[in-house]
């Protein structure tokens, strides 16, 4: 397999030299310092009473710490970044019939149920702010598709605020503003307390737009809408004067997730720039599969360096026809087992989750009819893919399914997928696409690797992952990066 590193420029500043120190002196100022922050936050639930009772002996044991000892300061960083800032609404009308105590449960038991949507889609708590949530996608550790977990995130905790509400009788809400824009990114504070954020103008923008929101509103900027205008359903709302910016800004309003998109949707604005040589190679291959040489490369890199927009940019170019199949990885389904392996086949057989199961079932029949020659084959064919999909099958498949054993099903699902996958290259050159393998399921990349063995006719393979040593694979992406050409 050949294997394209494509890079980018560091776009990094330098911040001050750092220290290195003893730390346990700074973690003990660190851990009583965010305790008094936490009181200062809920002071105006709490009453000025109880936070002074609470604050004095943390106050007083920081004052008796020796002096702080300067840690070591993380470089400053520009970076791409999605900042999300979520307000939770409701809080004043409950501070009025609970006691302080009740209403910090509350609040503590709500961010308990949103913070987990967030982490789980790849985001960073930065910090909490009263009853709002500011979350950062992108640092301190970057993505291709940050915005795009930033926008999944947003509705996870919609969805999130509904389970708590109806756990705990409930009637509390959510509005949300995420912006994406450069901003600089490191530790911020003073010499005795810092904390890794980011700052810039688009950090007070993704907060203005949280504020313009009512509840239910998921409220995002241009940048945001244009990296995943072909993957969400938006509203596009009249220009809106926020404070503190002195001209309109552009607002969106998230509605809902566009399923099933594939990669081959995506739009790109002019060609590659840079990538002559990448594109030749590209060019080399493809040729050479189409001669019956089944080729594969895999393109990896950093986030954000180009890799999908060399593969796109290629392919819409290219003026050999082909036929192509294409399958993303995504950061919240890599647990998922089967889903990259599935959302392939579907993008090949061009059907979808949301459509009705009976045209899904038939169309997988009728693909496995027109490729595959023997009945026998295509019954044992429909009943292995059809599980892969999840397509519910007949009294008389299920029982015969049921008879494999799970061992022998999966051996039978890599069989019919080879198989499919033979017949069509015998007649059509077949380009597979696989983005983000980084982030592909174990069981998904098993199907996966024995496809790329060089056996299976005119077929180009395309797989884009995110630059790693070998050691930080899995045992199964690692199979499937190390196939030969």
């Amino acid at each position: 397999m050949g294997i394209v590193h494509a890079r980018s420029p560091e776009f990094t500043c330098q911040a001050n030299e750092p220290q290195y120190v003893m730390l346990e002196q700074n973690s003990r100022r660190a851990e009583i310092q965010r305790a008094i922050d936490g009181v200062e936050a809920q002071r105006h639930l709490l009453g000025d009473a109880v936070a002074e009772t609470v604050l004095s002996p943390l106050l007083r044991s920081l004052a008796e710490l020796k002096d702080p000892v300067p840690r070591a300061v993380a470089e400053a960083e520009r970076k791409l970044v999605s900042i999300l800032f979520a307000d939770i609404t409701g809080f004043t009308a409950l501070s009025e019939r609970l006691d302080a105590e009740a209403v910090r449960n509350v609040i503590n038991g709500c961010f308990n149920a949103l913070v987990p949507v967030v982490e789980r889609y790849g985001g960073h708590i930065d910090k909490f702010i009263g009853d709002e949530i500011m979350a950062l996608f992108g640092a301190p550790v970057a993505r291709e598709n940050d915005s795009e977990m930033a926008l999944r995130a947003a509705i996870g905790m919609m969805d999130a605020i509904e389970v708590f509400n109806r756990a705990e009788s409930l009637q509390l809400a959510l509005h949300i503003g995420v912006n994406t824009a450069r901003v600089v990114a490191g530790d911020v504070g003073s010499e005795t307390r810092t904390q890794y954020s980011v700052m810039g103008a688009g950090v007070n923008l993704a907060a203005r737009l949280c504020d313009a929101g009512s509840a239910g509103d998921i409220l995002i900027g241009h940048e945001t809408y244009l990296l995943n205008r072909r993957r969400f359903l938006f509203d596009a709302l009249p220009p809106q004067n926020l404070q503190g910016i002195q001209t309109p800004v552009l607002v969106y309003r998230l509605n809902a997730t566009i399923e099933d998109v594939g990669a081959y949707d995506v739009e790109w604005e002019g060609r590659a720039i840079g990538r002559a040589d990448e594109l030749d190679r590209l060019t080399t291959l493809l040729g050479d599969a189409d001669q019956g040489r089944p080729r594969s490369i895999v393109i990896s890199g950093e986030a954000g360096v180009g890799k999908s927009r060399l593969i796109w940019d290629f392919l819409e170019h290219s003026v050999v026809p082909f036929t192509i199949g294409a399958a993303r990885g995504q950061l919240h389904m890599q647990n998922v087992n089967d889903w990259a392996a599935a959302s392939l086949l579907r993008d090949l057989l061009g059907i979808s989750t949301t459509q009705d199961l009976n045209v899904s079932a038939e169309r997988l029949r009728d693909a496995l009819i027109l490729t595959l020659r023997d009945a026998g084959q295509v019954d044992r064919a429909y009943v292995a893919l059809a599980t892969l999909l999840q397509i519910e099958l007949s009294p008389e498949e299920r029982s015969l399914a049921a008879s494999f054993g799970p061992e022998v099903m999966r051996r039978m699902i890599g069989a019919a997928l080879r198989s499919y996958l033979m017949a069509r290259a015998e007649t059509e050159l077949l380009v597979l696409v696989c983005e983000d393998v980084h982030w592909w399921d174990p069981a998904s990349l098993e199907l996966l690797a024995p496809l790329l063995s060089g056996e299976l006719g005119r077929m180009l393979s395309m797989l884009s992952a995110r630059e790693s040593t070998d050691t930080e694979y899995s045992d199964a992406l690692r199979a499937v990066m190390n196939q030969p050409m």
